[in-house]
């Protein structure tokens, strides 16, 4: 006959499975995905003004710049902010 288990023993394992599925690699991630787009886009756009094909200066420029910082610093702190609270939530 099979070896009988209690009920916290189980519930233990549950959980462990639960936090080892939870914290799945970061590449794996919607977050890191939608992370990796913007930098992509905020790459490009700084390109296009690194190359001289937009004037920094003008309104597009401003803008470009703009959206730049904001993809940039919004996506990464998301990123990270949900990260931390994950890795926290699986200890």
């Amino acid at each position: 006959m099979g070896k009988v288990i209690g009920r916290g023993a189980v519930e233990g394992a549950v959980s462990q499975i639960e936090k080892e599925v939870a914290l799945k690699p970061g590449i794996k991630t919607t977050e890191f995905w939608i992370t990796m787009i913007s930098q992509v886009i905020a790459g490009i756009l700084s390109a296009m003004i690194a190359n001289g094909q937009v004037d920094p200066f003008s309104s597009v420029g401003k803008f470009i710049v703009a959206v730049v910082a904001a993809l940039s610093g919004l996506t990464g702190a998301n990123y990270v902010h949900q990260r931390t609270r994950l890795k926290k939530d699986a200890e």
